[in-house]
């Protein structure tokens, strides 16, 4: 509702979501010791699985959000949900672990400001939540689901129409959640927060009749924060982070783009 000018979105929504995953029934079979140097031939096990371990989780959410934009000046989005989750594991070899109920509420408030015709001044804060991994076969409370993490990210940034169909796009964001992993003792618990600050610059659209074009390049500097991370138990980087992604994709579809024949890069 609204006008010419500025234009009004109100929006409810009901969404469910269930999810079944089968893991497990692994066996280990020692080979003992072999060599390198010469051919080492082994008769073919005989191998029996063990019953499948089963994952049960389910998510009903309920949301309100509200849009509020004026054509080539600006745009304000707000959202806001509810959600009811559930896990439960049930492993074969009859490991006993409660049942995970969480209520997370999460939301968001993101906008943009037209600055000229080719610039747009865009940003936003979002808060969200995250399913986290039971705990590994190697922690001493294995199987245990934790609660659903909250998380958070910020980010603003300049969107630059290049041409018509070609943008490029800087911006600066942080995202923010608790890092899980096993402590010393043993225990898969939550050890800090992770958070990520990042840079990102993309290019993305058509180059020339025919000729597509999405680039980009993020640069993050994953940091983890709390009192083992001072007193030096565990490291300042989460494990297995990475400094730097990149990417270029490219499609030339043939005849200025009528052809039906492509060729990606």
């Amino acid at each position: 509702f609204g006008t010419a000018r500025l234009g009004h979105k109100l929006a409810f929504s009901l969404r469910g979501k269930v999810a079944d995953r089968r893991f497990g029934a692994a066996r280990r079979i020692s080979l003992g010791e072999s060599s390198l140097l010469f051919a080492d031939r082994r008769p073919e096990p005989v191998i029996t699985y063990a019953p499948d371990d089963t994952d049960h989780a389910t998510q009903a959410t309920a949301g309100i959000a509200y849009s509020l934009a004026s054509p080539g000046r600006f745009s304000l989005d707000a959202s806001l949900s509810v959600t009811r989750y559930r896990k439960s594991i049930d492993f074969a070899s009859g490991l006993q672990v409660p049942e995970v109920s969480d209520h997370p509420v999460t939301g968001s408030l993101v906008g943009s400001l037209f600055l000229t015709r080719q610039l747009t001044l865009f940003g936003g804060q979002v808060r969200g939540f995250e399913e986290v991994s039971a705990a590994p076969a190697n922690a001493s409370n294995r199987g245990e689901a934790p609660p659903a993490i909250r998380t958070s990210q910020s980010d603003i940034g300049l969107r630059w129409a290049v041409t018509p169909r070609l943008s490029a796009v800087t911006s600066a964001f942080i995202v923010s959640k608790p890092y899980y992993n096993v402590d010393a003792a043993g225990i898969y618990r939550e050890l800090g927060k992770s958070s990520s600050k990042g840079l990102e610059f993309s290019l993305a659209g058509t180059v020339r009749p025919g000729l597509s074009l999405v680039a980009g390049t993020v640069l993050y500097d994953p940091r983890i924060s709390g009192v083992l991370v001072e007193s030096g138990a565990i490291g300042p980087r989460p494990i297995g982070s990475i400094r730097r992604r990149s990417t270029v994709n490219l499609d030339w579809r043939l005849r200025g783009g009528t052809s039906p024949l492509s060729i990606d890069a």
